[in-house]
């Protein structure tokens, strides 16, 4: 893996500060199935997420003042927060903008995140296609 010059730069001002460096975390799970749009899928129960008031099938829009679109957006706009950090989340959720205050914490302190519920299918009378019987053998 690569770490960029200017986080290696503030690593070490840390470390010879004393600081303890943990990388923080928002405790959530992501449907990363669209182009351009991060969705929160999964909040771990307790995690920051929670706290903040993220809801499922909220999408991320921005960490700060960063624009997210995909999760390498997302990982670089944490990759510098430490445990403890104060970020402001932006979401869309039912199309209304919202910017929600979290403090992020280490993966000792987020429980375990529930996996995502595989997408329900359409019903309506154009899409509902007649399935084929189950197989019955090798085939």
């Amino acid at each position: 893996f690569a770490v960029g010059r200017s986080q290696i730069a503030v690593t070490a001002k840390d470390l010879a500060a004393s600081h303890n460096i943990r990388r923080g975390l928002l405790g959530v799970g992501l449907d990363l199935s669209k182009p351009k749009a991060i969705t929160v899928a999964g909040i771990g129960e307790p995690s920051p997420a929670a706290r903040a008031g993220l809801k499922l099938g909220d999408r991320i829009t921005a960490i700060d003042d960063r624009q997210i679109e995909n999760y390498l957006d997302l990982r670089q706009a944490l990759r510098p927060k430490a445990a403890g950090d104060r970020v402001t989340v932006h979401v869309t959720r039912k199309d209304k903008e919202l910017r929600l205050p979290v403090v992020l914490a280490v993966p000792e302190d987020i429980g375990p995140v529930p996996a995502a519920e595989p997408p329900t299918p359409r019903h309506d009378d154009e899409h509902d296609l007649p399935q084929p019987p189950p197989a019955t053998g090798p085939s």
